[in-house]
């Protein structure tokens, strides 16, 4: 089953009534209300009543679920997330009608898995097919694999956190320490690395998620797959099983690998490196691909990073489905 993190939902201006005008930012053009735009902090929740569009646009994330975040947003709970903004006391959702109307066009996709988070950066920096269709890079504390692409509709990002980490801020805290269970919820996280697909269009959804047309809500999270496998099925290089020793090539290659890679061997410097000397007609996987045998050899380490990472990831959501086909989603 998908889960989500965060969600931005569309849908129609009469599924919403204000009650309270103040806490509302209002918008106005030549005398005209443009807009109500709502937004809070903690939880994370933004409503905005587009009145030109005659639109409704619902953002929110997981933790709007308090006690039931270890959940995050699901074909389960979506009910109890809009009922939950209703309980803020601004307005009041017509819960029914988004359920049945409401369309999808931004998710976060997440799954948090028990791993070292140091270690996933490590072995993921050193197995990246190509440093030039993808962007690694660290903003923050978050590690970010991004697509290279130049228009933001075709953009999907990976990032990966330590969600162990994350969730002792102090924001985090104070949020919930609220609720009875805070121990159980801080607990759940406890050595929890999150990866969290980040998915910005209705087209980019259509892809990940294979399905058609509208991206409707209930579509969305009813959606089969692991969108997030998939992604790191095609961004890292294929399982590479290193014997001991290293031939002569092979001590060869270690030379070319420490000079161009520097003490630490980095593997994005190496690619370039073997990439401005090659061929435009030959083929860089097959290229570099002695290379990275080397590296895994040599760094202490068998290059199998593709495989720990999808019977992580498998794993989790196999667990998931054997559970949510014993439950049933009434809206």
């Amino acid at each position: 089953m998908i889960r989500l993190d965060k969600i931005k939902i569309i849908s129609a201006e009469s599924a919403i009534v204000i009650t309270d005008v103040d806490s509302f930012t209002e918008s106005k053009s030549k005398g005209k209300v443009k807009s109500y735009t709502y937004e809070s902090e903690m939880p994370q929740v933004e409503i905005k009543v587009d009145k030109i569009r005659g639109e409704l646009v619902l953002e929110f994330t997981g933790k709007i679920l308090g006690e039931r975040y270890t959940e995050l947003i699901n074909k389960q709970n979506i009910r109890q997330c809009l009922e939950n903004i209703n309980e803020l006391g601004i307005c009041r959702l017509d819960v029914d009608t988004i359920l049945k109307e409401g369309k999808v066009c931004k998710a976060d996709i997440t799954k948090d898995v028990k791993a070292d988070f140091n270690g996933i950066v490590e072995d993921i920096n050193g197995c990246i097919k190509s440093n030039q269709k993808y962007n690694l890079r660290k903003i923050d504390k978050n590690f970010i694999i991004e697509k290279n692409v130049v228009s933001r509709r075709n953009r999907l990002r990976m990032t990966v956190y330590d969600k162990e980490e994350e969730m002792g801020l102090s924001k985090n805290i104070t949020y919930f320490k609220r609720f009875k269970n805070y121990e159980d919820i801080m607990l759940y996280f406890k050595d929890k690395v999150r990866f969290e697909m980040n998915v910005y269009s209705m087209e980019q959804l259509r892809n990940v998620l294979n399905i058609n047309g509208d991206t409707d809500l209930t579509k969305v999270l009813s959606a089969d797959g692991n969108p997030i496998y998939a992604f790191f099925d095609k961004v890292l290089v294929d399982d590479v099983i290193c014997s001991e020793g290293l031939s002569l090539k092979e001590e060869q290659r270690l030379s070319f690998i420490e000079k161009y890679g520097g003490a630490d061997m980095d593997m994005k410097k190496v690619e370039n490196a073997v990439r401005n000397r090659i061929s435009d007609k030959s083929n860089f996987q097959r290229a570099i691909q002695p290379f990275r045998a080397v590296w895994s050899k040599c760094s202490g380490r068998r290059m199998n990073v593709k495989s720990k990472i999808k019977n992580m990831l498998l794993e989790i959501f196999i667990c998931t489905v054997l559970f949510d086909s014993c439950l049933f989603w009434v809206i």
